[in-house]
């Protein structure tokens, strides 16, 4: 995924669905979060704030709330589980991409 892309694109690339993506998206860029870059580069403090957000207004599943930490850049639960550096799992899972930010295309 290039930095650039829209959060609704980010949203999708970790599984969120297409609606929701959409709806999230646009709510997201009322609060300045309007590209994956924008996203990736919040402290753990401002993630924990769109979290809330996204619970708050109700634009997210906890499913969905789930992957919005996997494209926050969070370790996935069995990454914290084992110990293990987020984006080595997250690598592991994507058959060696890393972060959704690192999908680059060219």
């Amino acid at each position: 995924m290039r930095g650039d892309a829209l959060v609704e694109e980010a949203l999708q690339s970790v599984g969120v669905r297409q609606e929701s993506a959409a709806r999230a998206g646009q709510e997201l860029a009322e609060l300045g979060l309007e590209t994956a870059l924008d996203l990736w580069l919040l402290g753990a403090t401002e993630a924990g704030e769109v979290l809330a957000e996204a619970r708050t207004r109700g634009l997210l599943s906890i499913g969905e709330r789930a992957k919005l930490r996997v494209a926050l850049g969070e370790p996935a639960p069995s990454a914290r589980l084992h110990g293990n550096d987020a984006r080595a799992h997250a690598a592991s899972c994507s058959g060696g991409a890393g972060s959704f930010l690192s999908h680059r295309r060219t």
